[in-house]
């Protein structure tokens, strides 16, 4: 009996620490993912973390998971938001609608920046310049437009002028071919 009671003390301080870091592994691997920005897979191994720590009893690994989950579906959240207006902001430039565009580029530009995803940044930012000059180029065609839209009162006055003349003119060469 002595040495079944020494057995279960042993086999409970082995397993204790095995337990025990297979808890804090998925909490290191979670904080890995969450480093290298994948989100999705850091709060699943925060989940994992949690439920583990849960069940050994360590509260401090599951506290902290659950903190880290929290941190994980702000961030998630945030970068769905992004990629929303970056794909509206797409949309409307390819519809020509330049100025929605330049909006959502520039707030996708802000929360890739706030994200730290750079290379999306730098997508939304050069959408961004995209749809500010092609803006710029339909507002100088359309003051082209403008420039000439106010002499168009004129030239209909003398398209109705010389109209009017040519009948004359056409009145006179048949009065004198008929002299002739």
């Amino acid at each position: 009996m002595k040495y079944i009671l020494v057995f279960l003390i042993l086999a409970s301080v082995v397993i204790s620490p095995i337990s025990a870091s297979l808890s804090q592994e998925y909490y290191n691997q979670g904080m890995s993912s969450f480093n290298d920005k994948t989100y999705y897979t850091a709060k699943v191994l925060f989940e994992k973390a949690m439920k583990t720590a849960q069940s050994e009893g360590n509260q401090k690994v599951a506290n902290d998971a659950s903190v880290m989950i929290v941190k994980c579906n702000t961030l998630i959240t945030k970068s769905e938001n992004a990629d929303s207006y970056y794909n509206s902001g797409v949309s409307a430039l390819n519809k020509g609608n330049y100025i929605l565009a330049y909006t959502n580029l520039a707030e996708a530009e802000k929360l890739y920046k706030e994200l730290g995803f750079t290379q999306k940044e730098k997508l939304a930012h050069d959408k961004k310049i995209e749809a500010s000059t092609l803006n710029n180029a339909q507002n100088e065609s359309n003051d082209q437009d403008d420039k000439y839209s106010d002499y168009s009162g004129i030239v209909q006055v003398l398209r109705q002028a010389l109209g009017g003349f040519s009948t004359i003119l056409a009145k006179i060469m048949e009065a004198l071919q008929n002299q002739g």
